[in-house]
């Protein structure tokens, strides 16, 4: 699977582009509580999208189900294909890649100090790895949340 990353052109005055919210920042998944991925402020005209462009791309082994998570500017995505794989959100430089992890069909959760990746898989377990070099801080098996079903990040052991 390739990764495509598209970025709007800054404005001339170096502020944020009139698709962002005016923060910059979406706090959680799909912008808001609603989560239709439509928080205020984000809207994209014709003339803006017009300002789109491919910015890089990055091979994967496998499909993308989840969403990549952005902290600190690394791009974090897992594929089915079980590689959990950082690259620098600017030149799509691969920063690291862990391999071999299980089928990852979900998104990548980094903690409140952006120091740590957390990833679970279809295979039961849960990973954390260093942000910034990807190395291996835990992992272990987790426990599917009966109502929930068979969802592998939803609870721990540790």
């Amino acid at each position: 699977m390739v990764l495509a990353l598209l970025v709007a052109c800054q404005p001339p005055n170096g502020g944020p582009p009139a698709s962002q919210p005016a923060t910059g920042a979406w706090s959680m998944f799909r912008g808001d509580l609603a989560r239709d991925g439509h928080p205020g402020g984000a809207t994209l005209s014709p003339a803006g999208s017009a300002r789109l462009a491919l910015s890089w791309r990055g091979q994967l082994d496998g499909a993308i189900d989840g969403t990549p998570v952005v902290a600190r500017g690394i791009v974090i995505v897992g594929s089915a294909g079980g590689t959990l794989t950082a690259f620098d959100a600017l030149t799509g430089r691969m920063i690291w890649s862990k391999h071999d992890l299980g089928a990852i069909s979900s998104s990548p959760a980094v903690d409140g100090n952006q120091s740590r990746v957390f990833v679970g898989t279809l295979t039961g377990r849960l990973y954390a790895f260093g942000l910034l070099r990807g190395e291996p801080i835990c992992s272990g098996p987790v426990r599917p949340i009966p109502r929930y079903g068979r969802h592998p990040s939803l609870t721990g052991t540790r």
